[in-house]
């Protein structure tokens, strides 16, 4: 008997401590999502909702929204173990599951939909383009990506295979700034971020798109992320499951230390 009320110890601490955590966590992305509901006239923000356009919507209603979700879960967890409510624990287990359900989905689609991988680089691409040396936030982000990945130009065409890679950069503001004078062997025709030497007008730029390398390695992160995330929703799910069962003889006993 001491045993069993030493592992509903152990389990009931394991889920405040985790979900204290999530509740923190859910708190700082409705924080920010707020932020950017509410001040959007700051700089830093003008620059990416200039950046992402229409997808600074979204942006703002994902994070409000994964936030609420995670403190609601969260909530009901911490309540259901302190105010010893065994019908807040059920809830808490009903929204594991639609958790679990959500990003089992979100693992499945992004793996087996190539199309939503296209589409994904398109808007990545359009966004750059748009941005490069109009928004500093963006230029300098490309430009440190574009050195530590040793990629030049943002394709998501099969095109930079045939071309030099820098001319992807034709037509962007920041080209425009610094036009090509063909009579100048020193006029930057790609950016320097694009050499290896670290100097513009480099005559073998890298020829990796950069939006291709990004997404081979990293796009492999969200079904992986998702797959972490319901194993945990899993042990959580298992542990308050553990809890109502040994706690169905007697409400209490599950919250006996």
């Amino acid at each position: 008997m001491a045993v069993s009320k030493c592992c509903q110890s152990c389990l009931r601490i394991f889920i405040l401590i985790t979900n204290a955590i999530f509740l923190i966590i859910g708190d700082v992305l409705i924080g920010v999502g707020i932020y950017f509901c509410l001040f959007d006239d700051q700089a830093a923000v003008k620059e990416i909702k200039q950046t992402l356009d229409e997808e600074f919507l979204v942006l703002r209603v994902t994070l409000i929204s994964v936030g609420s979700i995670m403190v609601v879960a969260a909530f009901c967890a911490c309540a259901g173990m302190v105010l010893k409510s065994r019908c807040t624990l059920i809830l808490y287990c009903v929204l594991l599951c639609l958790i679990i359900i959500f990003c089992s989905a979100v693992g499945v689609v992004t793996s087996v939909m190539p199309s939503i991988n296209q589409s994904a680089q398109r808007e990545l691409e359009s966004g750059v383009k748009r941005s490069y040396g109009s928004v500093s936030l963006v230029t300098t982000g490309v430009d440190s990506i574009q050195s530590e990945m040793r990629c030049c130009g943002w394709w998501t065409s099969t095109q930079a295979q045939f071309e030099n890679s820098c001319t992807w950069f034709n037509g962007t503001t920041w080209y425009k700034a610094n036009p090509v004078d063909k009579s100048d062997s020193n006029s930057p025709k790609c950016p320097s971020s694009c050499c290896a030497d670290g100097k513009a007008n480099c005559k073998s730029p890298y020829a990796e798109s950069c939006t291709k390398k990004i997404f081979k390695k990293y796009l492999v992160a969200v079904p992986l992320a998702a797959v972490a995330a319901v194993i945990l929703c899993l042990c959580h799910l298992l542990c308050a499951v553990v809890l109502l069962v040994k706690g169905s003889h007697s409400e209490r006993e599950i919250f006996a230390i």
